[in-house]
């Protein structure tokens, strides 16, 4: 009846085994072999406790899950692995006093799935591998390892559930990882407890404990060079009065952090920590979780193993201040779901990750956050820079270095943003929210690209793309490519003359020139006058400068009675003085100023009359409204400005003839203008050119 039990169960304990496992212990999906006990308690040596007859050996595995119990007293028991206590219903256990057991693939499984006992009071358990309980998702079993004499040598130990009982004997790990269950000690075993004491590294048989779960009790624990303790406080159980640390590494999962430079060895709860060398690292340090909380650090090094949390939960603050000649090194969430607050007034923050006021893994919005840096140094690392939501990033002094920062909320002010070879920084990725800086370069290799949101600067150099949101700009210097996809980027009024290298508009994008003027240095390039052109063209619109393209808003309403426009010219047409080959210039001024100077003038209208009735393109050909003709309308917008200019202009009774003259033999009507007197070279046009101002028909607008 056991055996045939035990035949039927071949095949799934293969299947579970390579799943608990993840090892490959089978082949074509059946055991290689297995002996599996048959007996109540016997002696391991005896066949007839085994199916078959067969005694484990290295090629054999041993299964012990019929609720008996295998004998070891002495010889040398091999098999290729163990299994106590197997599947859910079953149960077994090992006794062992004396001898050697020698699992050959290092896989020994102290109650798997099922309930296992093993009870050690002499003798040398070895093996690779001893898990002691199932897994946690498969709930905690009664499974014990009682070692009270002998020797436990394995390489790790995986304990999952179950009691780990260490009254006496010795036991020799490399790495020992626990989820569940409980660690006993008592003073009379050695090595792990060693008249209570947990020796690990230097002096001890064990250099790794992973107290991941469940419960530990030990009132001493040593660490030194070469070992490391790791506990994670906010699932598993620590029961001790005393840390010595000599070395090695000691890991506290999380703290929450409070005060002014308290040592963080100091916040692990344990009243006796006794600090000489070595790293003691938080994985994860919180302020605001759960209450407010500040913590100020003035000196030292802080460098948490995984996060530095400031506003960890919704409805709770948390404060940082890093100051004096203080070092943090971190991935830092200000504002996790909480409201974080980042104060630095001096020191050095090593920012792996820096978010401001960013909501993940699902966790609520956070409040109001803000990073204020002050002075000091913020060396944000690969993994970036991000402001969201409704965060404020401020910074009136120090210094900010970061490969790249994403803004898509919040407000973020910099003293200056240098991108590129020799820069603080390689991408900025604007996509909403306000930036302002004051100055903006953009060098090889850096890139800045707006898809949305605001910004604001006095002076922007180089490369810069824009797919979306505003932008307002003093004034543009260098020969950056200024390329405008969607939104609008704006020259700020009177903030002069700016210079780029290349244009592209297109899509809905526009270039708002206000009453500025801007140079276009193509080069040895081929001539982009046409596409300028077009771009000013659909700018204008009929006159209503709400097109997508180029536009002047400021054009848009008179200015002192005047009309104005905006004005371009190529340098290949010779027109405007300065103006050289290569070279286009964009420029706000009146309308009928072909030649780009501030005045309308003789100069102008002769350029005009040159070409008048013919279809050509080109403001400074005397096409100031964009229609591809010189005509009448373009005649009517130069003559209503006629004698106007920057510091007024100064037309002589000649240009005045000429203008009266054109008028006549173009069947243009002209009221009678006076001529300036010979004396003064001044003119007055008592009602002429003035009438024109105030009755001529107003084309297009």
């Amino acid at each position: 009846m056991i055996v045939e039990k035990s035949k039927a169960a071949g095949r799934r304990r293969a299947r579970v085994l390579a799943m608990l496992t993840g090892a490959v212990l089978f082949g074509s999906g059946r055991c290689l072999g297995q002996s599996t006990w048959v007996a109540g308690t016997g002696n391991w040596f005896t066949p007839g406790n085994w199916t078959f007859g067969a005694v484990p050996s290295a090629s054999r595995a041993a299964y012990i899950d019929n609720g008996g119990t295998a004998q070891i007293s002495s010889g040398k028991a091999i098999a290729q692995y163990l299994m106590i206590g197997y599947m859910p219903s079953d149960s077994g256990s090992v006794t062992m006093s004396g001898g050697t057991l020698a699992i050959n693939s290092g896989l020994e499984w102290v109650g798997s799935l099922g309930v296992g006992t093993f009870n050690q009071t002499g003798g040398l358990n070895t093996t690779g591998a001893l898990y002691l309980g199932g897994r946690g998702t498969f709930g905690p079993q009664p499974d014990l390892y009682n070692l009270q004499g002998g020797t436990l040598e394995a390489t790790t130990i995986n304990f999952y559930t179950g009691t780990l009982s260490l009254a006496g004997g010795t036991l020799a790990y490399g790495t020992f990882t626990q989820y569940y269950g409980t660690t006993v000690g008592t003073n009379s075993a050695t090595n792990i407890l060693q008249q209570g004491i947990l020796i690990l590294g230097a002096g001890g048989f064990g250099n790794t404990y992973n107290l991941g779960g469940g419960t530990l009790v030990c009132p001493t624990i040593d660490v030194n060079a070469g070992g490391t303790f790791y506990y994670d406080n906010g699932n598993a159980s620590f029961t001790g009065t005393t840390i010595n640390q000599n070395g090695g590494s000691v890991i506290w999962n999380a703290e929450v952090l409070s005060g002014t430079d308290v040592p963080f060895y100091e916040l692990t709860g344990i009243p006796n920590y006794n600090y000489t060398s070595g790293a003691f690292t938080v994985n994860f340090e919180e302020l605001g979780n759960g209450s407010n909380s500040s913590y100020t650090q003035t000196y030292g090094t802080n460098a948490p193993g995984q996060e530095l949390d400031v506003g960890m939960t919704s409805g709770d603050t948390g404060t940082y201040t890093l100051t004096g000649t203080g070092v943090l090194t971190a991935t830092e969430y200000v504002g996790k779901g909480g409201n974080g607050t980042f104060n630095q007034t001096g020191g050095v923050n090593n920012a792996t990750y820096l978010f401001v006021g960013a909501s993940i893994l699902g966790l609520p919005q956070p409040g109001p956050c803000a990073y204020y840096l002050q002075a000091g140094t913020l060396a944000v690392g690969s993994g970036g820079a991000t402001v969201s939501n409704t965060s404020t990033f401020l910074q009136t002094g120090g210094v900010l270095t970061f490969p790249t920062f994403s803004q898509s909320g919040g407000s973020v002010t910099l003293t200056s943003l240098s991108l590129g070879a020799g820069g603080n920084g390689t991408t900025y990725d604007l996509t909403g929210g306000t930036l302002s800086c004051p100055t903006i370069t953009i060098s090889s290799g850096g890139e800045f690209t707006e898809s949305g949101g605001s910004l604001s600067a006095t002076t922007l150099s180089g490369n810069f793309t824009q797919n979306g949101g505003t932008a307002t700009i003093g004034q543009i210097t260098g020969i950056g490519n200024l390329t405008i996809n969607g939104g609008q980027t704006a020259l700020a009024s009177n903030g002069g003359v700016s210079q780029v290298g290349s244009l592209t508009i297109s899509g809905s994008g526009t270039l708002d020139i206000a009453n500025n003027s801007l140079f276009i240095t193509y080069g040895s390039g081929s001539d982009p006058i046409t596409t300028i052109a077009g771009y000013i063209a659909t700018g204008y619109n009929g006159g209503a400068w709400n097109g997508p393209g180029i536009i002047s808003s400021v054009a848009l309403t008179p200015t002192n009675g005047l009309y104005y426009g905006v004005g371009y010219a190529d340098g290949k047409d010779d027109v405007v003085a300065g103006l050289t080959s290569g070279q286009i210039e964009v420029k706000y001024t009146l309308l009928g100023d072909a030649n780009l100077d501030g005045l309308v003038n003789g100069v102008d209208f002769n350029i005009l009359a040159a070409n008048f009735n013919q279809s050509i393109t080109g403001w400074d050909q005397g096409d100031f409204n964009y229609d591809g003709l010189v005509n009448a309308t373009d005649f009517n917008e130069l003559a209503a400005n006629f004698n106007q200019g920057v510091s007024g202009a100064d037309v002589s009774a000649g240009d005045v003839a000429a203008l009266d003259t054109f008028a006549v033999a173009n069947g243009l009507s002209l009221p009678t203008s006076s001529v300036p007197e010979p004396a003064t070279g001044s003119v007055t046009l008592l009602t002429g050119l003035g009438l024109i101002s105030r009755r001529r028909r107003r084309i297009g607008r």
